[in-house]
């Protein structure tokens, strides 16, 4: 494959090659949709017949690194068999590529916060009186679903299932706080 020589080529084949291994990857959850194909290169060429210079990529083997650490993970219970987590750097390649509009890496860095494999903060002022793993629990989930809608909405529909679990977790946060703030009010 053209891409594994060590050669120098121009910027917009280098670009198109990029393209093209993603697209030969072996673990389907990284792999490009054919819109996202589709998008890439009318990028890569709109780019080049403009003469804009496109910043480098962030390394996107960042992806298949997560997705292997989300594979040793149990969906059931949300434990890994490895343990593994992403460095901060890592986290933050991810989350560049999410925020950039990727959605496979949006899908990969929802999951990633659910499961446990990069952590997040958040403000909790708007939390009621639950203990701290509930409230960590809040926190991922809040953290992870405009990640995993994203992803959901972009055609990646192995996010719906995490979706499905971060909703349901918080259907079950709702419930205890609104419970507490009833109870507060009837004293």
């Amino acid at each position: 494959m053209p891409w594994k020589k060590n050669e120098k080529y121009d910027p917009l084949i280098q670009q198109v090659m990029r393209v093209v291994q993603n697209c030969c990857n072996t673990r389907a959850t990284v792999r490009p949709s054919a819109a996202d194909v589709a998008h890439s290169l009318f990028d890569i060429l709109t780019c080049a017949a403009t003469g804009i210079e496109v910043s480098p990529k962030i390394n996107e083997l960042i992806k298949i690194r997560v997705s292997e650490i989300l594979d040793t993970i149990d969906k059931k219970t949300g434990r890994s068999s490895t343990g593994q987590k992403l460095s901060d750097e890592e986290a933050g390649d991810l989350q560049a590529l999410a925020e950039q509009g990727d959605p496979i890496a949006a899908f990969l860095f929802g999951s990633a916060i659910w499961y446990r494999v990069v952590e997040v903060q958040e403000d909790l002022d708007e939390m009621l009186l639950v203990d701290r793993e509930e409230m960590s629990l809040g926190v991922r989930a809040r953290a992870s679903l405009k990640h995993l809608d994203f992803a959901f909405q972009a055609g990646v529909k192995a996010a719906g299932e995490t979706l499905m679990r971060v909703h349901h977790s918080l259907a079950g946060l709702y419930r205890i706080q609104a419970l507490q703030y009833k109870n507060m009010h009837s004293i």
